[in-house]
């Protein structure tokens, strides 16, 4: 059954998209920032807001921030080539991880803009989730009602696509009549529920492949030693005949839709420890609201909450992470403690259930870091909607924890990469010298330099010489220290190059200072001053 667990054979497509409204409202709540989900229906824009926003920020990324994307080792660099590769075939999921890493700073240096191109690509050829992200990311931008409508539109799209988690924001928007509100209830619980019954299947899965032969897999006829077993009460026909009744699945092979009966049929198979039927039926009657639906009512709580702790107890993964869920989830908070050592019990068995809970768990305990490392996890084991929904949601949106930085550091890089001036000159600076807890990254420092001289910001000039002199590429380095002005040269450029020396080590800075040196030998009027300006310049080689 090791298979079944690592695939994941329960479905959290409500409690996740509730909870991750939940989380967003504590966060506010803890002054941790703001979260609003879904512009109301039907206002217009702030003008006020509108107008503060366009002084300092360009309608559009510069083009460059478009491709800008630097591996952050020799193994992420092969990680990400293979995505591309895919990608250049057409694999949606390929483009989509290809966002999500971005977005997320796994493997690469995080570039929201960049994730975008990627996400749009998915988007475009109808992956929900791609979808859902992009949209998340447009809505970003409140003074761009053009990007707004955009987003919506996306976030739209990911409903009708099929994203439970979409369907749950349009759900809750304000502004909206109640027969709109109404129709897109009835959507998303119908989403729900046929994602409940997609995950009740992959739950027997094995059971399935066991009794029919491959062709009856195919047509789905029910050989008659199936009916025999179920007669005979063989636990794993019982499971398996409850999720067909349940779900309906095999009506056209003889089995009706009988919810009432094919939860009888689980319990029966729970009642004698048989672990896929009692996830089967956990995940069915967790939720008080759609456990009604069911007739979980009539089986007590109580009961099947000590089929899924006896199944946990036994080792189930899946078992250890509907139980932590259900633990969590109580009102009072008293089995929190519980069920967070529950899903880490699972989490070690990888089920991507369990991981994608701690990381929302860790999101409301205002533990980011640890956050960041569930929902990196949660990405990249499972394409599954129902678990990834959140991280589209959440990393979309940009409150998400970023791999390497705090909130503040997130937030200069977002605006940095959009190409406002002064995040520009913040970021540069970061990957130039590795400070407020960054790496260096003189490739990335370069690309933010390069889109800040465009613009004509003459105090990128310098800098951008000197790392095109670090990474090798003269030309570069000679076309842009010749941009500047000898007689604008100030010791307090000297000072700053100095500065910079410390902040890069010992070895950058022999290596830019002696370019620069060889630069004034060679009678080069710019290089020649910043050594005049501070003459114990020289003396930092």
């Amino acid at each position: 059954m090791q298979g079944v667990t690592v695939a994941g054979r329960w479905l959290f497509a409500v409690a996740l998209a509730v909870s991750a409204l939940v989380v967003s409202g504590s966060a506010q709540a803890q002054g941790a920032g703001y979260f609003e989900v879904l512009p109301p229906a039907g206002t217009s824009l702030d003008p006020a807001l509108a107008a503060r926003w366009a002084k300092g920020v360009p309608a559009k990324a510069p083009d460059a921030a478009r491709v800008a994307v630097f591996c952050r080792d020799a193994v992420s660099c092969r990680e990400w080539e293979s995505l591309k590769s895919r990608a250049g075939r057409g694999d949606v999921a390929a483009m989509r991880s290809m966002g999500f890493r971005l977005l997320m700073g796994d493997g690469v240096l995080p570039n929201d803009v960049a994730a975008s191109v990627w996400l749009e690509k998915a988007a475009r050829r109808g992956d929900g989730l791609s979808q859902l992200a992009l949209g998340m990311y447009l809505l970003r931008s409140w003074w761009d009602a053009d990007a707004v409508k955009r987003g919506m539109d996306w976030i739209e799209k990911a409903s009708a696509s099929g994203c439970a988690t979409a369907s749950a924001l349009l759900m809750r928007q304000d502004g909206i009549s109640d027969e709109v509100r109404a129709r897109r209830e009835a959507l998303w619980r119908d989403q729900v529920r046929k994602g409940k019954f997609s995950m009740m299947e992959l739950t027997v899965l094995p059971y399935r492949e066991a009794w029919l032969e491959d062709g009856a897999r195919v047509s789905g006829q029910v050989p008659p030693a199936f009916w025999r077993a179920l007669d005979a009460g063989d636990v794993t026909a019982l499971a398996l005949a409850g999720v067909w009744q349940v779900t309906g699945s095999m009506a056209s092979a003889g089995v009706p839709q009988d919810v009432a009966a094919g939860v009888g049929r689980l319990a029966a198979a729970s009642e004698r420890g048989d672990a896929p039927a009692t996830v089967a039926l956990g995940s069915l009657c967790l939720d008080d609201e759609y456990g009604k639906d069911f007739g979980c009512d009539a089986l007590g709580r109580g009961k099947i909450r000590g089929w899924v702790e006896k199944a946990a107890a036994s080792g189930d993964g899946d078992s250890m992470a509907l139980l932590g869920y259900w633990l969590l989830s109580g009102a009072d908070g008293s089995g929190d403690a519980a069920g967070v050592k529950w899903l880490e019990r699972a989490a070690q068995k990888d089920v991507p259930e369990a991981v994608g809970a701690l990381a929302l768990r860790m999101m409301m305990l205002d533990r980011r870091e640890e956050a960041g490392r569930w929902f990196a996890r949660l990405a990249g084991m499972t394409d599954r909607p129902d678990l990834l929904g959140v991280v589209a949601l959440y990393y979309g949106k940009g409150i998400a924890p970023v791999a390497g930085e705090n909130e503040v550091a997130s937030e200069v890089r977002r605006l940095g990469w959009l190409g406002e001036k002064n995040a520009m000159q913040y970021l540069a600076l970061m990957y130039d010298s590795g400070e407020h807890g960054s790496e260096r990254f003189p490739q990335a420092a370069r690309a933010v330099y390069a889109m800040m001289a465009e613009q004509g910001m003459a105090e990128a000039f310098l800098p951008l010489a000197l790392v095109c002199a670090e990474l090798g590429d003269g030309a570069c380095a000679r076309r842009w220290l010749a941009r500047i002005d000898p007689d604008a040269v100030t010791s307090r450029d000297a000072r700053e190059l100095a500065r910079m020396c410390v902040a890069t080590g010992p070895d950058v800075c022999r290596k830019r200072l002696g370019w620069l040196a060889s630069r004034a030998k060679s009678g080069d009027k710019v290089a020649r001053v910043l050594f005049e300006q501070m003459p114990g310049l020289a003396g930092g080689r």
